[in-house]
């Protein structure tokens, strides 16, 4: 975790799980809702990298963006994730382009990945079928997020 002392009780167990497992692999938060805000906020509060995979992977493709492949796309979690742990936000825009069986299956695979460094998907859409109880997910009720800002959802 970084220099703050303790982290809004909405991420505490995320913090909690995180450094259970030494800082590796990978873990889903289902926010249930779209926070980009709230996925730079983790990745300030555990110390962490931020990484947009829709804007550094995703738009650089263009209209070929859903021709990367989910093993393309946990090879390049596994390259970040050498360099020092992430969250990898965004994932979903290439999730939503493949079949449900695919992304169960591969958010199965992630949560058991061993990246060397703590890889975490905010997830707002897709974080509902990940299988439950699973001690790499952690769910968090809308009502307990903070407000966002008009400012920042104007700044999203």
């Amino acid at each position: 975790m970084s220099d703050r002392e303790t982290a809004d009780p909405w991420l505490e167990p995320l913090v909690e799980s995180v450094t259970r497992h030494g800082r590796q692999g990978g873990f889903v938060i289902d926010l249930g809702q779209y926070r980009p805000d709230l996925a730079r906020y983790i990745a300030h509060i555990i110390g962490i990298s931020f990484f947009d995979y829709r804007v550094e992977v995703m738009s650089v493709l263009g209209w070929a963006a859903h021709t990367v492949t989910l093993r393309e796309l946990t090879e390049t979690l596994m390259q970040r994730a050498v360099e020092g742990g992430l969250v990898a936000f965004n994932v979903e825009a290439l999730l939503a382009t493949k079949s449900g069986p695919s992304r169960c299956r591969w958010l199965r695979e992630f949560l058991d990945t061993g990246f060397p460094h703590a890889v975490i998907l905010p997830l707002s859409i897709y974080g509902a079928v990940v299988d439950r109880p699973h001690p790499r997910l952690c769910q968090v009720a809308p009502d307990r997020l903070p407000p966002q800002s008009l400012v920042n959802r104007l700044a999203l």
